[in-house]
């Protein structure tokens, strides 16, 4: 009796160190997923701003030479709409901002969502005339934990289902041999005859 109970606990210990890896894994490469769409989506951004910031540069150049703020503005406004772009100017090299457009109302003095600036000279026939500086904002962790909540708690399901059938299959191949000896010890011990073998 006291080799049934302490195979039972054995189990039910197996079971709960089977649980804690597989919770474990399925935490670990859950943060893998996160910081990995992270990475991809700070880096998918970079290249959106930067390609913006090179568009608007080379379609402002000329209303800069021609000394035409109005027109330069317009230019400035075709960042209406894009994500994560908030303001842009077009600052001169003694550092007078020729134009500019705030994709949102006071969106330069806004530090905490505008927190980086994308710089980009400005040159006609390879002779800087201006800089294009546009203040860019990314994603936040949360946001994109936010965004992917739904997909992340159904893969997690599907992976704990999983996880679940794997250590039924797991239990019954670790506990078939030490089953078979129960039964033979059992055997034995109501019959008396120790030339009982084992199946």
């Amino acid at each position: 009796m006291r080799v049934a109970r302490m195979i039972i606990a054995f189990r039910k210990k197996l079971k709960l160190l089977t649980g804690l890896a597989v919770a474990s894994a399925l935490t670990v490469s859950a943060m893998g997923l996160i910081g990995l769409q992270w990475k991809t989506d700070r880096e998918q951004a970079e290249q959106r701003f930067v390609q913006a910031a090179s568009i608007i540069s080379s379609n402002i150049a000329p209303a800069i030479l021609f000394e035409d703020p109005a027109v330069a503005g317009e230019n400035l406004e075709s960042i209406q709409g894009l994500d994560g772009i908030g303001w842009v100017e077009a600052v001169l090299p003694g550092g007078q901002v020729f134009a500019s457009y705030d994709a949102a109302p006071g969106a330069r003095a806004d530090q905490l969502a505008w927190e980086a600036v994308v710089e980009r000279p400005i040159r006609v026939d390879g002779r800087q005339i201006a800089t294009l500086r546009v203040g860019v904002h990314y994603r936040s962790l949360s946001d994109i934990l936010f965004d992917n909540l739904g997909a992340a708690a159904l893969i997690t399901m599907v992976a704990f289902a999983i996880a679940v059938l794997l250590s039924h299959w797991m239990d019954r191949i670790a506990h078939k041999p030490i089953d078979t000896l129960m039964r033979a010890m059992r055997k034995i011990s109501a019959s008396g005859d120790s030339s009982v073998r084992l199946e």
